[in-house]
């Protein structure tokens, strides 16, 4: 709502967060993680990006099945 607003993220800052997020998460190469939060909110970046720095895998269902069929998309990805 209202005026778009942004947030700048140093790479060596999100970096050692991201360190932080993989280990509390448990994320491995193995991992398989849905990407179930709209990119508008800060949070998908740990779907993203933690999860890729780790090797795994973001599986990315369409919008309809995120909302609709969300336990046949967790089932169908094989998510982690």
């Amino acid at each position: 709502t209202g005026v778009p607003k942004c947030v700048v993220i140093h790479h060596a800052g999100y970096a050692s967060s991201a360190l932080a997020h993989c280990g509390l998460y448990r994320f491995t190469s193995n991992s398989r993680v849905l990407q179930f939060a709209s990119p508008a909110f800060d949070s998908c970046i740990i779907e993203h990006l933690s999860t890729l720095i780790t090797g795994g895998c973001v599986c990315i269902p369409s919008a309809n099945d995120c909302h609709s069929n969300l336990g046949k998309s967790i089932q169908t990805y094989g998510v982690t």
